[in-house]
Protein backbone atom coordinates (compact mmCIF):
# COMPACT_ATOMS: atom_id res chain seq x y z
CA UNK A 1 0.00 0.00 0.00
CA UNK A 2 0.87 3.60 -0.64
CA UNK A 3 -0.93 5.54 1.20
CA UNK A 4 1.25 9.29 0.07
CA UNK A 5 -0.12 8.37 -3.09
CA UNK A 6 -2.75 5.45 -2.90
CA UNK A 7 -3.20 5.26 -6.72
CA UNK A 8 0.67 3.57 -6.75
CA UNK A 9 2.67 1.29 -4.77
CA UNK A 10 6.11 1.73 -3.67
CA UNK A 11 7.06 -1.74 -4.26
CA UNK A 12 6.04 -4.77 -5.73
CA UNK A 13 4.74 -5.83 -2.19
CA UNK A 14 1.28 -4.53 -1.30
CA UNK A 15 1.82 -4.58 2.35
CA UNK A 16 4.92 -2.24 3.05
CA UNK A 17 3.02 0.84 3.09
CA UNK A 18 2.27 1.22 7.04
CA UNK A 19 6.00 0.67 7.96
CA UNK A 20 7.15 3.16 4.89
CA UNK A 21 5.00 5.81 6.35
CA UNK A 22 6.09 5.02 9.98
CA UNK A 23 9.59 5.39 8.75
CA UNK A 24 8.63 9.01 6.99
CA UNK A 25 7.00 9.95 9.66
CA UNK A 26 9.97 9.55 12.39
CA UNK A 27 12.26 11.56 9.91
CA UNK A 28 9.88 14.34 8.93
CA UNK A 29 9.28 15.14 12.98
CA UNK A 30 13.07 14.84 13.40
CA UNK A 31 12.69 12.20 15.42
CA UNK A 32 14.46 8.63 14.76
CA UNK A 33 13.44 5.05 14.54
CA UNK A 34 13.35 3.21 17.95
CA UNK A 35 15.54 0.26 17.30
CA UNK A 36 14.73 -1.50 20.45
CA UNK A 37 11.38 -2.13 19.01
CA UNK A 38 10.76 -5.52 17.29
CA UNK A 39 8.06 -4.50 15.25
CA UNK A 40 5.67 -1.64 13.63
CA UNK A 41 3.02 -3.76 13.60
CA UNK A 42 2.09 -7.02 14.57
CA UNK A 43 -0.62 -9.61 15.06
CA UNK A 44 -1.87 -11.09 18.40
CA UNK A 45 -3.99 -14.27 18.80
CA UNK A 46 -6.78 -15.54 21.31
CA UNK A 47 -3.54 -16.92 23.49
CA UNK A 48 -1.14 -13.84 23.51
CA UNK A 49 -4.08 -11.15 24.77
CA UNK A 50 -6.67 -13.22 25.92
CA UNK A 51 -8.38 -10.54 28.22
CA UNK A 52 -8.61 -8.43 24.58
CA UNK A 53 -10.21 -11.10 23.00
CA UNK A 54 -12.86 -11.39 25.84
CA UNK A 55 -13.95 -7.92 25.63
CA UNK A 56 -14.19 -8.44 21.95
CA UNK A 57 -16.34 -11.17 22.40
CA UNK A 58 -18.64 -9.42 24.92
CA UNK A 59 -18.73 -5.95 23.48
CA UNK A 60 -18.00 -3.49 20.45
CA UNK A 61 -15.01 -2.44 20.39
CA UNK A 62 -12.74 -0.30 18.21
CA UNK A 63 -10.66 -2.71 16.27
CA UNK A 64 -10.82 -2.11 12.65
CA UNK A 65 -9.34 1.43 11.16
CA UNK A 66 -11.18 3.71 8.94
CA UNK A 67 -9.44 6.86 7.92
CA UNK A 68 -8.67 8.61 4.95
CA UNK A 69 -5.51 8.10 5.50
CA UNK A 70 -3.13 5.80 7.56
CA UNK A 71 -1.80 8.59 9.17
CA UNK A 72 -1.29 10.86 12.36
CA UNK A 73 -4.71 13.16 13.18
CA UNK A 74 -4.51 16.69 12.23
CA UNK A 75 -4.19 15.42 8.20
CA UNK A 76 -7.16 12.73 8.94
CA UNK A 77 -9.03 15.98 10.63
CA UNK A 78 -8.22 17.61 7.31
CA UNK A 79 -10.07 14.83 5.23
CA UNK A 80 -12.81 14.89 8.15
CA UNK A 81 -13.74 18.55 7.49
CA UNK A 82 -12.63 19.33 4.58
CA UNK A 83 -12.83 16.38 2.11
CA UNK A 84 -8.83 16.75 1.60
CA UNK A 85 -4.91 16.92 3.59
CA UNK A 86 -3.96 19.80 1.57
CA UNK A 87 -1.08 17.28 0.83
CA UNK A 88 -0.08 16.41 4.47
CA UNK A 89 0.90 13.43 5.42
CA UNK A 90 2.20 13.81 8.92
CA UNK A 91 1.74 16.70 11.67
CA UNK A 92 5.77 17.94 10.73
CA UNK A 93 4.39 20.92 9.08
CA UNK A 94 2.77 24.28 10.00
CA UNK A 95 -0.26 22.94 10.16
CA UNK A 96 -3.29 24.89 9.95
CA UNK A 97 -0.97 27.88 8.34
CA UNK A 98 -2.27 31.35 9.63
CA UNK A 99 -5.79 32.44 7.74
CA UNK A 100 -5.94 29.06 7.54
CA UNK A 101 -7.83 26.84 4.71
CA UNK A 102 -10.10 27.53 2.08
CA UNK A 103 -10.90 24.67 0.25
CA UNK A 104 -11.89 24.92 -3.39
CA UNK A 105 -14.54 22.23 -3.12
CA UNK A 106 -16.03 23.92 0.62
CA UNK A 107 -15.88 22.40 3.28
CA UNK A 108 -18.43 20.60 5.92
CA UNK A 109 -19.49 23.98 7.43
CA UNK A 110 -20.50 25.90 4.25
CA UNK A 111 -22.32 22.90 3.12
CA UNK A 112 -24.20 23.27 6.64
CA UNK A 113 -24.61 26.75 6.64
CA UNK A 114 -25.72 26.81 2.63
CA UNK A 115 -28.47 24.35 3.29
CA UNK A 116 -29.36 25.85 6.55
CA UNK A 117 -28.73 23.50 8.90
CA UNK A 118 -27.64 24.82 12.49
CA UNK A 119 -23.83 23.57 13.98
CA UNK A 120 -21.55 23.97 16.36
CA UNK A 121 -17.76 22.72 16.92
CA UNK A 122 -17.42 22.07 20.99
CA UNK A 123 -13.99 22.02 21.54
CA UNK A 124 -11.33 21.91 24.45
CA UNK A 125 -8.07 23.83 24.76
CA UNK A 126 -8.01 24.71 20.68
CA UNK A 127 -10.92 24.48 17.94
CA UNK A 128 -9.40 22.20 15.41
CA UNK A 129 -12.13 23.08 13.01
CA UNK A 130 -11.65 26.85 12.91
CA UNK A 131 -9.18 27.13 10.50
CA UNK A 132 -12.09 25.48 8.13
CA UNK A 133 -14.75 28.04 9.51
CA UNK A 134 -16.30 29.28 6.42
Amino acid sequence: MNFLNPNKTLTSSLGDGFVRLNDLTDQLDGGTENTTEDQTIGFYNQRDIPFYYDLAQKFAIDDRYFASMLGPTFPNRSYLLAATSFGHVTTADEFPPPGGYKPITGTIFGLLNQNGVSWADYFQDAPQGASFLP
